[in-house]
């Protein structure tokens, strides 16, 4: 009878120490490893798809900007930007997508900034106006950053940017956002800009037709997205009655 227990809690002993062994080398186990096609998409594509792109115009206050995620990311895709003369907003796409959006200072009354369909001409990182003088030194006007889209004195560059048009006939970047959107255009890149962003004002400024179809659809779906947005704020405001 004795030798039975003894031998009864040798085999307890020996199963819970087997148990302890197990236990110890579960834990010490690396976690499985995802399979190739579980792992996450974090190309820029994909990150840009994350984002909603439509309400950042309002959002903008005057020499604000937004770039998406992945917007310096390039494929060698060419860069186009649109430049909305009516909002005071430029909207940079590549591959269809809007990859940025800022805040601009287009031309004032008496120098207002000509609509078209432009090519960039020039890139100089550090250019001199010779037609216009800076009213603080009476030097001539410094324009960083500058990219010229004619040879009568428009072009996009860095500078002060308002909360209306300001400039001579030039649009104006503000500054940061001026310096990145100079890394990714390159010479012969396309400018439109644009009395609004409708097929009219865009067919007007010679858009051609695709082009101003697909400019057209990013404005319509801003001015959907931002129409919910405000209808949605004022059904969630308090006091608002609520629908039956």
């Amino acid at each position: 009878m004795r030798r039975t227990h003894t031998l009864l809690v040798r085999s307890l002993t020996f199963a819970l120490a087997l148990g302890v062994a197990a236990t110890r080398i579960a834990l010490a186990a690396p976690p499985p490893r995802l399979a190739p096609d579980a792992a996450p998409d974090r190309s820029p594509a994909a990150r840009l798809a994350e984002v909603d792109l439509l309400q950042a115009p309002d959002a903008l206050k005057p020499g604000e900007f937004e770039w998406q995620p992945g917007w310096d990311a390039s494929d060698g895709a060419p860069v186009l930007v649109m430049v909305n003369l009516a909002e005071q907003r430029a909207y940079v796409y590549r591959n269809g997508q809007r990859i940025g959006t800022t805040t601009v200072s287009s031309g004032r009354p008496g120098h207002e900034t000509p609509t078209g369909v432009y090519q960039i001409l020039q890139k100089q990182k550090l250019h001199h106006s010779n037609l216009y003088e800076d009213e603080r030194t009476g030097r001539a006007a410094a324009m960083p950053w500058m990219q010229r889209l004619s040879w009568e004195g428009v072009a996009l560059h860095a500078g002060h940017v308002r909360a209306k048009p300001a400039s001579h006939g030039c649009v104006r970047l503000p500054p940061a956002f001026a310096q990145q959107l100079y890394g990714i255009t390159k010479t012969g890149g396309t400018v439109v800009i644009a009395q609004d962003g409708t097929i009219e004002a865009l067919s007007g400024a010679g858009v051609d037709a695709a082009l101003a179809l697909l400019l057209d659809s990013a404005n319509s779906m801003h001015e959907i997205a931002r129409n919910f947005v405000a209808e949605d704020a004022g059904a969630r405001a308090p006091g608002t009655a609520s629908s039956p």
